[in-house]
């Protein structure tokens, strides 16, 4: 299946947009899913190009098909689902694209029968020799709308408060030496999402930045940076930031680099009649062996103190990972973890030590999920959309250990995300609410019984705290899986889950058993 992601032309009007086709990027790549996996390798050793289609059919019943303690009615859901996963890389491309579309069917409840797709992809090119590249990514995701709505673990439900989202990211950028002195780097980078069930949450970004900076690695650098950012909201309204720097950095030894920045802020996000705000940064980055970094950031910016740091060790069986970060949130272009965070997003983080490389990356993850018969999509933060700019503040720390037959991986986070712009909308207008805040946890035990079967047991905890008058809630699950290879490629996976979603409004405990067999070509 080889696809193209198609984002079509925003219209000129503000607030009128055509729809974003990301699903194209998938199904262009349905062609070959019927064909074997595919390796290719040049002569050098350097092109690499993977393909591998699955299918697979669950069934499962739930004893709560509606999510009502009310009104509780047991059903049978059927799932077929066919998929796509495609690994290149060459001297000039590196990607990786993975693609599912499933189709639930209910015996009793058919009114929630749904087809809903998966889409994780990433692209980095070099288009012109040593001058011109593009970063891209592309996804199609459930998430929640709203933090203080009905909340599930599992898509396939008759959920109003859940959509699909479908986020396009394109970024290409010159990047030349100047010389023997110094290096420039000039970037425009777009940014669409899109929720399938309304406007909430979508939004338009585009950011253009020139930097010349010191070439290579001298021991003191030096930087200059000048940067433009507009943001536009389908139900919010248009910001715009532009952001001037200077900036040193300074070389301690091969271990230890110190940097420092001062600059100007022009932005009308948080105030219109005063936008100009002076800026500093300064920070370190220790990388004292390839196992072990620690970065450590402070600025002030518009919108007052940030930070980033992170933490990261590894060791020979385990690793483990602190991070904190202050910064605002800009929709589909944001690097700051607002929206939902899935069992493939932790082990990806978690492997990052171990395997810095994101294409190879992904191939660990999704083997060592196949092992413990994890669903690649299931949720850990079920995140939410907002209609405008915001402040996140967040913490994750993550640790992970793998044995001889037994592993164990924990993640936990916190959340503080607030309104930034006064003039604007709430953050969940369904809610309310402009401030939610978040904590939770995510812990996966597992362990090989034979070469080919394995157990694991995942708990989850999720909760919202209460904003003035809009109540909180609650989301516990426990899942218990079995899982064993069939031949070459089939997989046999069996197990139980147990939900229970504390809430004033809509209250709800669901049990369920299920059984998937799937097969990779």
């Amino acid at each position: 299946m080889s696809h193209s992601v198609i984002a079509s032309r925003p219209d000129v009007g503000h607030g009128h947009r055509r729809p974003l086709h990301v699903p194209s990027l998938a199904l262009a790549l349905a062609g070959v899913c019927a064909a074997p996996t595919v390796w290719a390798q040049d002569a050098a050793g350097q092109r690499r190009t993977t393909i591998v289609p699955t299918v697979s059919i669950g069934e499962t019943y739930t004893d709560n098909a509606l999510l009502r303690d009310d009104d509780k009615r047991g059903d049978l859901v059927t799932r077929l689902t066919a998929g796509l996963s495609l690994g290149h890389r060459s001297a000039w491309l590196t990607g990786s694209l993975a693609y599912s579309v499933s189709g639930s069917a209910h015996a009793r409840e058919t009114k929630t029968n749904d087809v809903a797709q998966g889409l994780r992809a990433q692209l980095r090119g070099e288009l012109v020799n040593n001058w011109l590249y593009i970063d891209s990514s592309a996804s199609i995701a459930q998430q929640t709308v709203s933090a203080f709505g009905l909340q599930t673990t599992e898509a396939g439900f008759d959920n109003p408060n859940r959509t699909e989202v479908r986020t396009l990211n394109l970024s290409p950028y010159l990047l030349r030496p100047l010389g023997t002195w110094g290096q420039l780097e000039a970037r425009l980078q777009h940014g669409r999402q899109s929720a399938a069930s309304g406007s909430l949450g979508d939004s338009t970004s585009n950011t253009g930045s020139v930097v010349l900076s010191s070439q290579g690695a001298p021991r003191l650098g030096w930087s200059a940076s000048a940067v433009r950012q507009r943001v536009d909201y389908e139900t919010g309204r248009r910001s715009t930031t532009d952001s001037l720097s200077l900036g040193a950095n300074y070389r301690v030894d091969a271990d230890l680099r110190l940097n420092g920045s001062i600059g100007r802020d022009k932005s009308d996000i948080v105030s219109a009649s005063d936008p100009n705000t002076t800026t500093w940064g300064v920070g370190l980055q220790w990388m004292p062996s390839e196992r072990t970094q620690l970065v450590l950031q402070r600025d002030r910016r518009y919108f007052g103190d940030g930070h980033r740091i992170t933490y990261t060790q590894r060791l020979a069986r385990a690793s483990w990972s602190l991070s904190s970060s202050r910064d605002v949130s800009t929709g589909a272009t944001s690097f700051v973890p607002t929206s939902t965070t899935t069992m493939f997003a932790l082990f990806y983080a978690n492997l990052a030590a171990e395997q810095p490389d994101p294409l190879l990356r992904a191939e660990l993850v999704l083997q060592r999920l196949a092992a413990l018969g994890i669903n690649p999509t299931a949720e850990i933060t079920s995140g939410f959309l907002s209609s405008q700019v915001t402040l996140v503040s967040r913490q994750d720390a993550s640790f992970a250990w793998r044995g001889l037959r037994t592993s164990f991986s924990v993640g936990l986070y916190r959340s503080d995300s607030r309104r930034l712009d006064e003039g604007a909308q709430a953050i969940d207008p369904l809610g309310g609410a402009t401030r939610v805040r978040q904590h939770g946890y995510s812990l996966t035990l597992g362990h090989k019984l034979t070469p080919v079967t394995g157990i694991s047991l995942t708990l989850s905890d999720q909760r919202t705290a209460d904003a003035g008058t809009t109540r909180g809630n609650d989301l516990r699950s426990l899942l218990l899986n079995w899982t064993t290879q069939l031949g070459r490629e089939g997989r046999l996976s069996l197990g139980a889950r147990r939900v229970e979603f504390d809430s004033l409004t809509n209250p709800y405990t669901e049990n369920a058993v299920f059984a998937t067999y799937g097969v990779r070509f």
